[in-house]
């Protein structure tokens, strides 16, 4: 149980990393082309 709580957080982080990439990238592409 205990494991798989730590698991499920470890992929939460993953993801909300993930996102905040992709935001990043997504700022600079549009900060170009400007």
């Amino acid at each position: 149980m205990y494991k798989d709580k730590r698991l499920q957080e470890y992929r939460l982080d993953i993801s909300s990393e993930d996102i905040v990439d992709g935001l990043i990238r997504t700022m600079s592409l549009e900060r170009n082309v400007m």
